[in-house]
């Protein structure tokens, strides 16, 4: 009941926003004209009661921008994302002002023999209040440039590592670390991959798959050496363009190789976080950060490793948020596999072609989720469904591919797959909800012409070849993971886009 409650803020935010700060003001103007018997021209000649003033130029203030937020949503989340940021960055403390302002108010209005000092104290706190309210939630005219710290890419700053003949060495954009003992990590691009664990993930009977998820009670916070940078952090993403809003995430608190191969094990955990606290922890390791003042802060990338043995942390030992995430191809009956092009509001990959579905798992995913595969199949469908407007009876199934970890974001885990549609794509009714607008821009799609498997990855390993430029890093290695797919997922396919498959019945 209390995540519908939420949910419902969030979408008629703006309209929420409006009716109250409607009332706040038509409240302010009653309790004013009837303590001065509804006669302006009294009002005016008392110069004991300059509160009221001030008190409706920030109601009328606060009125206007709510008006702007209940017509445009992308303003209205705007609006949304600046005030979950102002919690995140527990600046809370600040809500006070606006208290005093309107506490300071009432007692001048209800006591005559103070009206000095309540006026005095409403006329100074209603200034800390404006410029609060215009500085750190609805606009940028007092926004300090970069808060306390620069951030400059460290990806392309060579480290030197004694051990260089080590099977276990890795090197990636200059950087050097040690893959952790007895894994299979390899890498492609910006990820990480373990073909073991992509193989017990597209085997549905597997320990992995099948893994119990267990909830670990308390949430994930920041530690306290990334908390003084989160400011910063959110504040160089939505420079970018990128419009935030903070919902409650997955964290993935179990390492996935060490539950599959070396100690076998019937649970994973997960944790809540939030998106937030991905991008002060996460998104902050590719960069080096300093004070302003040119004093050392912290090297980024090495919050992914042991401080000491620079081996990769797994997700069970890792201080990041790690929330899951990941992307789904959907291919509908007549062979055509539709894909996305992200939109500038898109923190990630904003511009590129991505998977038709892409994004984090929300916390609800959580649900209707008991199995490590069926949290998967359920965060990957919903982010389908959001971004194309599709109905869930539209849906076949959805076949897990594998996962990845993401180097440059901090090796969070990300997992792919594709989902089958039951109809041809000129039946499908393929739209941009209004919430995505600004995220998604169009969705295009990739024609499948052979009658083959053979066909089928070559067309796939051919468009992507010539397509790579404009393609996602996501995008890319959904399809390399789709072209890799086992038999089985092959046989799956077959059956539902009538290509000869060797295995197929």
């Amino acid at each position: 009941m209390l995540d519908f409650f939420i949910e419902k803020i969030k979408n008629y935010f703006g309209i929420l926003t409006l009716t109250l700060s409607a009332l706040a003001l038509y409240f302010v103007i009653q309790l004013s004209f009837k303590k001065y018997n509804n006669e302006i021209s009294i009002l005016l000649k008392d110069n004991l009661a300059p509160s009221f003033f001030f008190v409706f130029i920030i109601s009328l203030y606060i009125l206007l921008i709510s008006s702007r937020a209940a017509i445009n949503k992308q303003y209205s989340l705007f609006i949304l994302g600046r005030f979950q940021e102002f919690l995140f960055l527990k600046k809370t403390k600040k809500l006070i002002l606006p208290a005093i302002t309107f506490a300071s108010y009432l007692f001048d209005y209800s006591y005559d023999n103070f009206k000095i000092a309540t006026g005095s104290i409403s006329l100074l706190f209603t200034f800390f209040t404006i410029y609060t309210f215009v500085k750190d939630i609805s606009g940028t005219w007092l926004q300090k440039e970069n808060n306390n710290f620069i951030l400059q890419s460290n990806l392309k700053k060579p480290e030197i590592v004694q051990d260089k003949n080590s099977n276990d060495l890795i090197k990636w954009k200059n950087k050097l670390f040690f893959r952790p003992q007895k894994s299979d990590w390899s890498i492609y691009e910006n990820f990480l991959i373990s073909k073991k664990i992509n193989q017990h993930l597209q085997n549905t009977e597997s320990i992995l798959c099948n893994a119990k998820i267990i909830k670990k009670q308390k949430k994930y916070h920041l530690p306290e050496n990334l908390f003084i940078y989160a400011e910063t952090a959110l504040s160089l993403i939505r420079a970018k363009g990128a419009l935030l809003h903070n919902d409650a995430k997955i964290r993935l608190a179990s390492d996935l190789f060490c539950r599959a191969f070396e100690n076998p094990s019937p649970t994973i955990e997960v944790q809540q976080t939030s998106y937030y606290a991905s991008a002060c922890s996460n998104e902050i390791t590719q960069f080096d950060i300093s004070s302003k003042n040119g004093s050392y802060g912290l090297n980024g990338f090495d919050l992914l490793l042991n401080k000491e043995s620079r081996v990769l942390n797994n997700f069970q030992n890792s201080t990041l948020s790690n929330h899951m995430g990941g992307g789904t191809l959907a291919i509908t009956k007549d062979g055509k596999i539709i894909i996305s092009k992200q939109g500038q509001r898109s923190a990630i990959d904003s511009g590129m072609l991505s998977p038709t579905g892409s994004g984090s798992f929300d916390w609800k995913d959580l649900k209707k989720s008991t199995t490590f595969h069926q949290l998967i199949v359920n965060g990957l469908e919903r982010e389908l469904i959001e971004e194309t407007a599709l109905k869930s009876s539209e849906i076949d199934k959805t076949i897990v591919l594998g996962m990845s970890r993401v180097l440059s974001r901090g090796g969070k885990p990300d997992f792919y797959g594709i989902t089958l549609i039951n109809t041809t794509l000129s039946e499908l009714n393929i739209s941009i909800r209004a919430s995505e607008v600004g995220f998604i821009d169009s969705h295009n799609e990739i024609t499948i012409s052979g009658s083959t498997t053979e066909d089928f990855k070559e067309e796939l390993s051919n468009w992507l070849q010539k397509n790579a430029s404009i393609c996602s890093s996501a995008l890319q290695i959904n399809i390399n993971l789709l072209i890799e797919a086992s038999d089985a997922t092959y046989n799956s396919i077959s059956a539902h886009i009538g290509l000869h498959h060797p295995l197929a019945r």
